[in-house]
């Protein structure tokens, strides 16, 4: 949904004002689609991603929330979002990260938060240091304390 106040001309909604907030999202994080018109639904699941992130950010939202933003999309999309993803941060834009996949995390996080039933049991800074075999064993030993 648009941040109404951002179309509105003397109270009524400006379709030139919509219409070039919505070209300039899709200009600016490369959304492929046939136009402004075509529904998300029928774009593929990278150019759905941006669309969401391209409604965060139209609200000037100051914390994203990004739940598994690149499960199912090609790699060219999932590069696109970490790019668009490090950019926001870059911005000073909070960006949390809820992911599985630990090649993301470890290319997105600046910090790594580890839970295991509802509580966090490990806090780490990502850095050149941190490898996969540090996070699988902090991963067991979280899992060892069930």
């Amino acid at each position: 949904m648009m941040k109404i106040k951002s179309i509105l001309k003397n109270g009524i909604i400006s379709r030139p004002k919509e219409n070039k907030i919505a070209d300039d999202y899709i200009r600016m994080l490369s959304i492929a689609a046939r136009d402004r018109e075509q529904k998300a639904a029928f774009l593929s699941g990278g150019n759905q991603q941006k669309v969401v992130i391209s409604k965060c950010l139209n609200r000037e939202s100051d914390v994203l929330l990004m739940d598994e933003p690149t499960r199912g999309i090609d790699v060219g999309a999932k590069l696109e979002i970490h790019d668009i993803t490090r950019n926001l941060a870059n911005q000073g834009k909070g960006v949390i990260v809820f992911s599985s996949e630990l090649p993301e995390i470890l290319h997105l996080c600046d910090r790594i938060v580890f839970m295991n039933n509802g509580r966090v049991s490990a806090t780490i800074k990502n850095g050149k240091n941190i490898d996969n075999d540090q996070i699988m064993k902090i991963i067991a030993e979280g899992e060892s304390k069930i």
